[in-house]
């Protein structure tokens, strides 16, 4: 599962989107939405968010993060069609 930032210049008050796509990997022609939610973990603090729209929760820090590195993990709980998955971790510099 992909994990992006939606930023690509930060400083510690430029507001940072943390982006999981669910990718639905079901044969072409299936209408089956992905469901459930998404837990993300950034320097150790965990955040449950549900799957919105078609394959994405997205986690905002309006405010910015404070300066340094910061570890990001997205992963899928899994729904009653789709499998749980976990993303690479990322770390990224404010």
């Amino acid at each position: 599962m992909p994990l992006w930032m939606v930023q690509s210049f930060m400083t510690p008050t430029t507001p940072i989107v943390f982006v999981a796509n669910v990718i639905n990997a079901a044969p072409i022609g299936t209408k089956r939405a992905v469901t459930g939610t998404v837990t993300f973990t950034v320097d150790g603090v965990v955040t449950i968010l549900p799957v919105v729209g078609l394959h994405h929760a997205n986690l905002l820090f309006p405010n910015g993060m404070g300066l340094g590195p910061h570890v990001a993990t997205a992963h899928y709980n899994g729904d009653g069609t789709y499998a749980p998955s976990t993303s690479p971790t990322r770390t990224v510099k404010v």
